[in-house]
């Protein structure tokens, strides 16, 4: 009865699971890394949260702040600032040297939050468990 109870109790999570995912897989297409970006985003979003309900084990704070620096890392990667604060009128009518250059700047901001995101992969991916 026990072991009925643990599987019905594992096919609802689950199910719950599907439901949760619908909304990311929706909007994905799959010709653009964007979209998996998004997708590892949202799941390892979900590993923290989960992993911190859990709190099975001493450290457990820093294996979730390093996932939480992870996904901000990627966010920053899809969402770079350089130009937050420049309308696009001023796009529209600049130099296209100095485009270039803002673009170049974009280019390396965007490796840098792309290096440092998988640099926490490799450092401590390996314990991001529950």
């Amino acid at each position: 009865m026990a072991n009925a109870f643990k599987l019905l109790k594992r096919a609802f999570r689950k199910t719950k699971k599907i439901f949760e995912y619908i909304p990311v897989l929706w909007e994905e297409d799959d010709y653009d890394i964007d979209d998996l970006i998004k997708l590892i985003e949202f799941k390892a979003d979900r590993m923290e949260r989960n992993i911190r309900a859990t709190d099975r084990y001493e450290g457990i704070e820093g294996n979730c702040d390093t996932i939480r620096e992870f996904v901000n890392e990627l966010y920053a990667y899809r969402n770079p600032s350089t130009f937050d604060n420049i309308s696009a009128q001023d796009i529209h009518t600049m130099d296209i040297n100095k485009l270039r250059d803002l673009n170049i700047k974009e280019d390396e901001e965007m490796t840098e939050h792309w290096n440092k995101a998988w640099d926490i992969i490799k450092s401590n991916g390996t314990r991001w468990a529950d």
